[in-house]
């Protein structure tokens, strides 16, 4: 906030999206290593919590922590447990009624009930019940 001493620097990365769990973990899309880093709610230091991914766009840490990411250059949304191990990934073909060509996800939320509710670029909110 301009103009307080409120505000202060707490990680220097190119972040693309954040998202806080729970306990106040903060997870972060570092777009220049391509990666999901959290730290930890009273810690100086991060960890990478998920790497390799194909232009990170959208976090997101549902009340379970289970972690949902959007990539842009594969068009999917991913779901990656806390060990940053792949539970499942979404795709154009997910959804018969989306043309798979040009499918193009942005965002990410999932409710209390676990339903997935994809924002996509072609102006469409998409809700899957896994």
């Amino acid at each position: 906030i301009l103009g307080t001493n409120s505000a202060k620097v707490i990680f220097k990365v190119h972040a693309m999206d954040l998202a806080v769990d729970k306990q106040k973990n903060l997870y972060l899309i570092d777009s220049s290593n391509s990666a999901i880093l959290r730290l930890r709610s009273g810690k100086n230091e991060y960890e990478v919590v998920v790497s390799n991914l194909s232009y990170p766009t959208a976090v997101f840490v549902d009340g379970n922590d289970f972690i949902y990411v959007v990539e842009s250059y594969q068009s999917q949304v991913s779901k990656y447990d806390q060990a940053g191990q792949k539970i499942w990934s979404l795709t154009g073909n997910s959804f018969g009624s989306v043309d798979r060509t040009s499918w193009a996800p942005t965002h990410v939320f999932v409710d209390d009930a676990g339903a997935v509710y994809i924002a996509h670029r072609g102006g469409l909110v998409l809700r899957w019940l896994p």
